[in-house]
């Protein structure tokens, strides 16, 4: 097992045996790679069901970027516009219909990160210079992005 799997595993661990979330699931890549396939907790708390790595969570995510080669995909991201996010209010900039930054990041400090959070709090995003690409999702709905944060920066300080 890779040491960023071990950290971001142990991590969500932590996160559902204190009750901060039910079920989760990360998966990070690196130059197309994947680097990291983690799971915790119940699916479905009904049944007891665990969570698997195929185990389908109905959150918003966001789409292929529609042929977009990711050097094309760099540049475009560069040219972005600050405005007020739809989800929870808080200031985003804007960049082909991604925020820019990453969670809990802002624009200027990580301009080669784009990604789109979730309603409930899960998150998917890229780094077209580090080539790494990671998405969180979970089925305890949370106004915020603070677990998505928190692994993100546990994921790019690991790698």
């Amino acid at each position: 097992m890779s040491d960023v799997q071990q950290q971001v595993q142990q991590a969500i661990d932590q996160l559902v045996e204190s009750g901060a979330e039910r079920g989760l699931q990360v998966a990070v890549y690196r130059h197309g790679e994947q680097v990291v396939d983690a799971v915790a907790g119940v699916a479905d708390p009904a049944t007891g069901r665990p969570v698997a790595s195929d185990t389908v969570f109905y959150n918003r995510h966001p789409a292929r970027h529609h042929g977009r080669g990711p050097v094309r995909l760099g540049q475009d991201v560069r040219r972005h516009r600050r405005r007020r996010a739809e989800v929870f209010g808080m200031p985003t900039t804007w960049g082909l219909g991604y925020g820019i930054g990453g969670p809990g990041g802002d624009a200027q400090d990580a301009p080669t990160v784009f990604g789109l959070g979730g309603v409930g709090g899960s998150f998917a995003c890229g780094d077209t210079a580090s080539g790494i690409a990671w998405a969180v999702t979970k089925n305890r709905v949370s106004n915020d992005f603070s677990t998505s944060t928190r692994l993100g920066q546990l994921i790019t300080g690991a790698l």
